[in-house]
């Protein structure tokens, strides 16, 4: 039940990215989308202060769907959705059912994670792996082993080069 509704949660977002998108004022001003394009065309950024998980993704979206600038978009709504996800979890592992829902949907209603949503930005990225590196954390202390911590780190990391 709850893969479900997270597939029909991250198809809505998808969907309402590409049926109806939404403008909004400085949708891509740092240049994101640019990294992205030139990655397609074979060159790769050498900007230190910018990490490459995004750039990457968009880049192999893009080539996917035809456009940067939309595949940035469902980047960063899928990431939301992600988090929302992961923070449900975080929420049912710390005190129950009723409580991960109610924190996924302050996460799912929040008007920036709503608005880094639609942006073709890091932030939802960011967002999404470190909160399901949290939620691996605590599924570490619950069940420690090399496993969870390995997947831990790595979502923690990806946060990182997000």
């Amino acid at each position: 039940a709850y893969l479900w509704s997270a597939l029909v949660t991250i198809g809505i977002f998808v969907a309402a990215q590409s049926l109806h998108p939404m403008l909004t004022h400085s949708a891509e001003n740092d240049g994101y989308l640019l990294f992205a394009e030139g990655l397609l065309a074979g060159q790769w950024p050498m900007d230190p202060h910018r990490p490459l998980l995004y750039h990457l993704m968009v880049a192999g979206l893009g080539s996917l769907v035809g456009d940067c600038f939309l595949a940035g978009k469902i980047v960063s709504s899928l990431a939301v959705a992600l988090a929302t996800l992961a923070t449900f979890f975080v929420g049912r592992r710390l005190h129950g059912t009723e409580t991960g829902l109610l924190a996924a949907v302050i996460v799912g209603t929040n008007s920036t994670a709503i608005l880094h949503g639609m942006l073709v930005c890091t932030d939802a990225l960011f967002l999404a792996t470190t909160t399901v590196g949290g939620m691996l954390l605590l599924r570490l202390l619950a069940h420690p082993g090399r496993c969870a911590l390995v997947l831990a780190g790595l979502a923690l990391a990806l946060g990182y080069f997000a």
